[in-house]
């Protein structure tokens, strides 16, 4: 069996550009957290839904009760959803048969054991810095090489010019960017399609 294919996550999508643009990556992501400037309404995202092709629709949900998150899955359409916050495992086996991602913030309490109990009820884990969609990228050498028994996705501060070498150091399952493809606050495709070309070289580099 080979290696498996790097996962790449587009972020903050919030409009008919972004969501065309997002269509070349693996996922992309809508945001649902109240007070956000990336959250999206349902009408929205439901209706940017088809212009994502045939990349798989996450939604990332911070401060937004269990029972609302399924029913916005249900509503656009979502093949994953994101949980930020504090999240019990308890809480994404409850989502079930929903692929729930659980995101986890890596600052000086950031320990892989406490993850273990999530394993049987997350698709993946999204390691991402303490404040997430905030720009700034942490510490990569605390997660070189991790194995979670999940696939993991690496966040935080990514950025077109950067995301080469942070695959390089850390060797993640898949990459995610929300601020680091944005101009002037908002997503733009030039970049979407820089960051994701380049994630897809420096997957072809590590293999």
């Amino acid at each position: 069996m080979g290696p498996v294919p790097l996962t790449v996550k587009i972020c903050g999508v919030r409009d008919a550009a972004s969501a065309r643009a997002a269509a070349r990556a693996d996922h992309a992501g809508f945001v649902f957290a109240p007070g956000r400037r990336r959250t999206v309404d349902v009408p929205t995202a439901r209706a940017l839904r088809p212009l994502l092709g045939a990349a798989r629709a996450v939604g990332v949900f911070l401060e937004v009760p269990l029972p609302q998150v399924r029913a916005i899955a249900d509503a656009v359409g979502l093949d994953a959803v994101q949980l930020h916050g504090p999240v019990s495992p308890a809480d994404c086996a409850a989502l079930a048969p929903l692929a729930v991602w659980r995101a986890v913030a890596v600052d000086e309490a950031f320990d892989p054991a406490q993850l273990a109990a999530f394993v049987p009820h997350v698709a993946a884990f999204v390691l991402d810095a303490a404040t997430p969609g905030g720009g700034r990228p942490f510490d990569h050498a605390r997660v070189a090489h991790l194995r979670l028994g999940r696939p993991w996705i690496l966040a935080g501060g990514l950025t077109p010019e950067t995301v080469a070498d942070a695959i390089a150091r850390t060797r993640p399952d898949g990459v995610d960017c929300a601020s680091g493809i944005e101009r002037d606050g908002h997503p733009d495709p030039a970049r979407v399609a820089a960051f994701i070309e380049n994630a897809r070289r420096a997957e072809e580099a590590t293999h």
